[in-house]
């Protein structure tokens, strides 16, 4: 596949493993194992990485209906509404409306949300705990490295070569070591050449476009015994859920806010990304995660702590989520007809529709 990055950051297809041949070959047994990445254009948040694809599979639905709900789609391990109680909701989760339904991981917040106004907020955990285990076989001494990565509106300038140098000094405390880069940095060019050169094959990891991500990320996890990254990251929490033994290692790789000049929310909200960047600074981090700033052959298990993080105690039930999300469906209503319907006069009229509410919402300031 030819990695791309289309117009208004929509993700194009991108290859899912290293071209070098002899690289290839040495990350064939993950690779095959992965789901395939099925990219899509997602309709709400609650459609990220394939979250809602997990709540309608459970529910024998062919694929899941407009969901009316915000779903928090990751793990904020800086805990800013901790650090800053008083900050606006919109500036740490992102824009939402207050008296929709919003679904978050914890009870805390829940808390945080209805001190500042907020109505109908529901913890439910994070969408990653309900991809089920994938049953593969953990490969013994077997480490995945996750670098940072970027999204559609971030860039970066991080030493690439400085980190990669500091795992390729790891390579014979390990059986296997295999480097997962997102979608977008592979599209952005950032990653790949660094491992390349030094001989360490990568994967391609998740996409907020890609339906099977958190399905392909649960895989990714179960397969590795010990993994490593430089920067916190929902990526740590997920790990640690699936029994793998996590650690913060390497160069640091702090955020700036130049890194964020092209990011929409964040100028949007400049109190949140300063709360951000400083609860998300190393000493911090340091302080409020030891036991993850080990060397990575170190590095124990820490369930019940990912568990806590996640939201787990919170879970509901495929039932629950759905009335939750807001779902209604219709019996004998498909994927192919829903395809054939957008594609219809009338379905490109809707569409058209859709888009001038959206306008005329942003207009009135409303959402």
């Amino acid at each position: 596949m030819s990695k791309s990055l289309e117009p208004g950051g929509t993700l194009g297809q991108v290859p899912s493993a290293s071209g070098v041949p002899a690289l290839a070959a040495e990350s064939q047994w993950i690779v095959d194992r992965l789901p395939e990445a099925v990219l899509e254009v997602p309709n709400r948040e609650a459609d990220y990485y394939g979250a809602s694809r997990l709540i309608s599979r459970s529910l024998g639905l062919p694929f899941p209906p407009i969901s009316r709900s915000t779903w928090l789609h990751g793990w904020l391990g800086s805990k800013p509404w901790e650090a800053a109680p008083d900050l606006d909701p919109q500036g740490i989760f992102g824009p939402r409306d207050p008296h929709r339904g919003n679904l978050v991981l914890t009870k805390g917040q829940v808390e945080f949300m209805e001190g500042h106004g907020w109505s109908k907020v529901s913890a439910c955990g994070a969408p990653f705990i309900y991809a089920p285990s994938s049953g593969v076989r953990r490969e013994s001494g077997s480490l995945l490295v996750m670098p940072p990565h970027v999204t559609a509106c971030t860039s970066q300038d991080w030493d690439e070569q400085a980190y990669v140098d500091q795992i390729t000094s790891l390579r014979g405390k390990f059986s296997k070591v295999v480097a997962c880069v997102s979608g977008f940095c592979i599209a952005k060019g950032y990653w790949t050449k660094a491992f390349e050169k030094a001989g360490i094959p990568w994967i391609s990891g998740a996409s907020t476009q890609d339906r099977n991500a958190l399905l392909r990320m649960r895989v990714m996890f179960d397969s590795f015994e010990f993994v490593t990254t430089p920067k916190l990251g929902s990526h740590v929490a997920y790990a640690a859920y699936c029994g793998c033994k996590v650690s913060m290692y390497g160069v640091e790789m702090a955020n700036k806010r130049e890194h964020f000049a092209n990011d929409p929310m964040r100028q949007r909200y400049p109190e949140g990304l300063e709360v951000g960047l400083r609860e998300g600074a190393r000493e911090r981090l340091m302080e409020r995660y030891p036991f993850l700033f080990v060397d990575p052959a170190d590095a124990v298990p820490a369930l019940e702590w990912a568990k806590e993080e996640l939201g787990e105690e919170n879970r509901r039930t495929p039932q629950e989520m759905a009335a939750l999300l807001g779902w209604h469906w219709k019996e004998g209503e498909d994927e192919t007809y829903l395809r054939h319907f957008l594609h219809s006069g009338t379905g490109r009229i809707a569409r058209k529709l859709y888009v001038l509410e959206l306008a005329l919402r942003k207009l009135l300031g409303r959402r």
